[in-house]
């Protein structure tokens, strides 16, 4: 199983050099010569490794566990859980990620930690997180009308209770359709503005 042998064969080395660069003197191949020009700007974590010689290193990168051991949160759900955050009603942290990727969510999944810790998608276009906008439901009118009917048929006895029990819920709904309204249009403007600047720049090549 790929990963996993106790003697890896000898395979053919690589066709491309490496060098030195900047003033850490860090090492870069000549594949990313734009890379070594910055690398004094770059954190270089040495001290990762991987089992894998195929797509399930992707998994590993985020994880740090190999597939084979089961699902583990990512390192973006551990940052959310050690670190917090600075507003509840923004999604833990966003993964800009165009293209579904080999692993799928488990890139971004939050796994035993709670939900909340789980990054979010966004992707270029009109709607940068799918489902935000209802394509349907049912409307406010049509709810009243439902619950005049509802409160006709209620039986004499326990009728104002229930009545009052309608229209606190009722109540309930008007103002948490006003807080979250607010804070929706809020999260929507952020997520669009995040979702233009991934359209402007375009593929990674």
């Amino acid at each position: 199983m790929a990963g996993l042998h106790k003697v890896h064969p000898s395979i053919y080395p690589m066709q491309v050099t490496h060098k030195k660069y900047g003033k850490s003197g860090i090492e870069v191949s000549d594949w990313w010569p734009h890379v070594g020009s910055c690398i004094d700007d770059i954190a270089v974590v040495r001290s990762m490794w991987t089992t894998d010689n195929d797509h399930g290193a992707q998994l590993q990168f985020h994880t740090g566990r190999h597939a084979l051991e089961g699902p583990y949160p990512t390192i973006g759900s551990w940052v959310s859980y050690g670190l917090g955050t600075m507003s509840q009603d923004l999604p833990s942290y966003l993964v800009l990620a165009p293209e579904i990727p080999y692993a799928g969510s488990a890139a971004w999944d939050s796994s035993f930690l709670p939900a909340f810790h789980q990054g979010v998608r966004v992707i270029p276009g009109k709607e940068a997180i799918p489902n935000m906008t209802r394509q349907g439901y049912v409307s406010r009118q049509r709810l009243k009308s439902d619950r005049r009917a509802y409160a006709l048929k209620l039986t004499p006895k326990g009728n104002a209770a229930r009545i009052k029990l309608m229209a606190a819920a009722a109540a309930h709904e008007r103002e948490l359709d006003r807080l979250v309204g607010a804070k929706r249009a809020e999260i929507i403007r952020i997520l669009k503005s995040v979702a233009a600047a991934l359209s402007q720049a375009g593929p990674a090549k």
